[in-house]
């Protein structure tokens, strides 16, 4: 009983892309470029859930992780820019989830050190 109720959930809940990131983070360009002003809810909407996600994103990145540095002074703002430059450049990543084309993103950006 329980596979057919997951399998639903499933199927209304896909799971978002890099399209969807891309255009939520938009939104929270032009909520930071205007001070907020002249945007619907919906827009404000989707610009903080662009910068939840980057910020929580960031925030999940394991102490010994040896891929992505990112300095501590970096606004999550600057990791918001840096994500629509990097997806401009990289539109194949549009379609899978969310999280790849970010990973990439801040992998080209700040890749660690490599140690010797």
């Amino acid at each position: 009983m329980l596979i057919p109720i997951l399998a639903l959930a499933l199927q209304v809940h896909p799971p978002q892309t890099g399209t969807d990131l891309y255009e939520d983070c938009q939104s929270a360009v032009r909520y930071a470029d205007s001070g907020g002003e002249n945007l619907s809810n919906d827009e404000v909407a989707k610009g903080l859930t662009c910068m939840a996600f980057i910020d929580g994103y960031h925030d999940g990145l394991w102490e010994g992780n040896e891929t992505i540095c990112i300095p501590s002074d970096v606004s999550v703002e600057t990791l918001v820019r840096g994500y629509l430059r990097f997806m401009q450049k990289n539109p194949t990543l549009m379609n899978p989830p969310k999280n790849i084309g970010l990973n990439f993103a801040l992998r080209d950006a700040y890749s660690c050190p490599v140690k010797r």
